[in-house]
């Protein structure tokens, strides 16, 4: 018997010895390459039936997939931007996208969410239904939860890990996707007139000129303007030093600004976080120029 191309048998087979139905093997069989489902060295007894062989051959189990897991509140998306110390999640709802395996068709089963990370909230798996269905599934909570960082130690910035898990149906492997929201203190920058070398409080923050950015440590290049002003970027001391300073036209500024130590608190109701606030050593006027601000 030689197949070439494609082969699809429906119901039984007849040979051409006049044997109609499942044909079965009549010795023992060991694959010596990876064909389909079947690896080198796999063995299939004699009586096994050609069906189990050609099934074994031609089709590949794929486990089910548990995707996107997202949280919702009032219907829309928790954005997942970079989030300012005591900005808290509050949702009622969880996303989660479901895929059947192959060739069964089953999807995962036995779901459970957890929250971790956050400083203050709950979150217990008590959510109504675990019965999915394939794409996107959006199960109620029964009531509201709310998470926060209030604070972050040492680190320079933490997650809030939103983690889903279930269960393959067929092979009972435990499947799981996760989706994080980054809590950071803010930096600062723009220009003033007014002398921030030993401001405390929230001084800073409220300084007419200075803009708040909540985003996590990097090379930041940010629009200055001034007119007779003080230029300033501040930023959480646990992330050290700038490297370098320049300015719109490419030059090294660096020399041209001091470093100062101090404590502040956040109008978002953190308190006590020591910064470095870069400071230019004169006041300047400058229509716009982009700074480069490099750790």
């Amino acid at each position: 018997l030689q197949i070439t191309g494609s082969l699809d048998i429906q119901g039984s087979v007849t040979s051409s010895l006049g044997y109609t139905g499942d044909l079965k093997l009549q010795q023992e069989l060991v694959s010596n390459q990876n064909v389909g489902g079947v690896d080198s060295g796999d063995t299939f007894t004699e009586g096994s039936s050609v069906e189990t062989l050609l099934r074994s051959i031609l089709i590949t189990f794929i486990r089910s997939i548990l995707s996107t897991v997202r949280l919702k509140y009032n219907g829309g998306d928790v954005s997942t931007s970079t989030r300012e110390v005591n900005s808290s999640i509050t949702t009622d709802q969880f996303r989660v996208t479901a895929t059947a395996n192959s060739p069964n068709g089953l999807l995962p089963n036995n779901l459970t969410i957890t929250g971790s990370g956050a400083t203050t909230g709950n979150f217990e798996d008590d959510f109504t239904s675990t019965t999915l269905s394939a794409g996107t599934n959006t199960i109620n909570f029964t009531s509201d939860k709310i998470l926060n960082v209030t604070n972050i130690a040492t680190a320079n910035n933490q997650d809030i890990t939103i983690t889903a898990k279930a269960f393959d149906p067929t092979d009972s492997v435990q499947l799981t996707t996760s989706r994080t929201y980054r809590y950071v203190y803010p930096i600062y920058y723009g220009n003033s007139t007014t002398d921030l070398s030993t401001a405390t409080g929230t001084t800073v923050e409220d300084t007419l000129g200075i803009t708040k950015l909540v985003d996590t440590r990097g090379t930041k290049s940010l629009a200055m303007v001034a007119t007779s002003e003080y230029l300033y970027f501040g930023y959480p001391s646990r992330y050290g030093d700038l490297s370098s300073i320049k300015d719109g036209n490419n030059f090294d500024v660096t020399d041209g600004f001091t470093k100062y130590s101090i404590t502040i608190d956040g109008g978002n109701g953190w308190t006590s976080v020591s910064y470095n606030l870069y400071g230019s050593n004169t006041t300047t006027t400058i229509t716009s120029q982009t700074y480069t601000f490099t750790f």
